[in-house]
């Protein structure tokens, strides 16, 4: 019998394991987050900007995080209504650019742009075919928390500590050299990606499909808005990042490849971010400065549009100027993020005010969730100081 090979100590551990994780969903994790989708519902129902038939983005991170996983299900799941002529590829380069002509519009008449994109409408019964493809999506999933992740804790407080006996990795203060194209741009955005999980593969799988059939009328450029995790050593790049980006080495000069400066590529002082990868081939030939060293920030432009990359996290502050210092935890965290001035000087420089201007940061100026503290409240000051943050579409 089966019962004859298994040993009776495992299945009672197993079966203790199997009751403790139940209990602390019980306990813990069910109470919490059902207190946390009150808080949501409650916010939701103060929410009075966005109508019902109108594009919703919450102001509240709980449901702005279940509007991402909704969205994505339904995607793949086929339960979508929408316009079939919004997406045809026929017509797809000519609403791109009537949605930037009627920017442009907006921009010159002093007025607000607003985006007239229909709202995703849903079926309100999947077929079993659909219900099947959603739990395959659903089971495809690999949680990563950092906060209740061992590795991260263990890895993070190694980088960290480490940081009080060690230097952060110099400044480059050249710039990158521009990269300007007379073709229209194509960006592919993306961040937080550096975990290599299922998820984030699937995100460049994706992206590396759509380079296969991009319009040959438009220069593409794939940009990653920053952090690899741990703590951004050099293994992690060699890991989770370098293994899944969806540009070649054949490609490297056909298609832009950019990595936005983290705060968890700076946490094992930056070393990992700027000698490792920044200097891979497909990376250096759009990172290097003048001389060819790696830079952290740069300009990508066309004809109708200035693309600015600045780095928002080589100068947050370390452990050892936290605990001896001013700055908050919060600061130390990488919440915070804040410019170098030689960044915003060289961007006043080469500003094109005849351009529209796009500015990447990994620590982003606004936020949808209105309720937060804004993470870049010194880089703004130090932009509108140099005249450039108020040029900003």
């Amino acid at each position: 019998m089966i019962s004859d090979y298994l040993d009776r100590e495992l299945v009672l551990k197993e079966t203790r394991a199997q009751r403790d994780a139940l209990l602390d969903l019980q306990n813990n994790i069910l109470p919490r987050t059902i207190a946390a989708l009150n808080d949501a519902l409650a916010r939701a129902l103060k929410d009075k900007k966005h109508p019902q038939g109108a594009p919703y983005i919450p102001s509240d991170p709980v449901t702005c995080g279940l509007q991402t996983g909704l969205s994505r299900i339904a995607i793949e799941s086929g339960l979508v209504q929408t316009n079939t002529q919004d997406i045809a590829p026929s017509s797809s380069r000519g609403r791109v650019r009537g949605r930037v002509a009627s920017k442009r519009a907006a921009k010159s008449a002093g007025g607000k742009v607003i985006d007239t994109s229909p709202a995703l409408r849903l079926r309100s019964r999947p077929s079993k075919a659909a219900a099947r493809t959603r739990g395959a999506a659903r089971a495809s999933k690999a949680a990563f928390v950092e906060g209740s992740d061992p590795l991260y804790a263990l890895d993070g407080f190694k980088a960290k500590f480490g940081g009080l006996f060690s230097s952060r990795r110099a400044f480059n203060k050249n710039p990158a050299r521009i990269a300007a194209s007379k073709k229209s741009l194509s960006l592919f955005l993306f961040g937080d990606w550096g975990t290599g999980l299922d998820l984030a593969q699937q995100v460049t799988k994706r992206i590396g499909e759509q380079l296969q059939i991009i319009d040959a009328s438009r220069q593409p450029h794939v940009i990653h808005l920053g952090d690899v995790y741990y703590v951004g050593e050099p293994e992690e790049y060699e890991k989770r990042l370098l293994p899944y980006w969806p540009v070649t080495s054949a490609q490297r000069d056909a298609i832009g490849s950019w990595s936005i400066n983290g705060n968890h590529d700076m946490y094992s002082s930056g070393e990992g971010y700027f000698d490792t990868l920044l200097r891979q081939d497909i990376m250096i030939r759009w990172h290097g400065d003048k001389d060819g060293e790696p830079s952290s920030f740069f300009l990508i432009e066309d004809p109708d549009w200035q693309v600015f990359g600045l780095d928002t996290s080589w100068k947050l502050p370390s452990l050892a100027s936290t605990i001896f210092g001013k700055p908050t935890k919060e600061d130390y965290g990488g919440q915070n993020g804040v410019l170098t001035e030689e960044q915003v000087v060289w961007m006043a420089k080469v500003r094109d005010s005849s351009k529209g201007c796009i500015l990447l940061t990994h620590h982003q100026p606004g936020s949808s969730r209105s309720g937060d503290d804004q993470h870049s409240k010194e880089a703004v000051k130090l932009m509108k100081s140099k005249g450039v943050y108020s040029q900003l579409d």
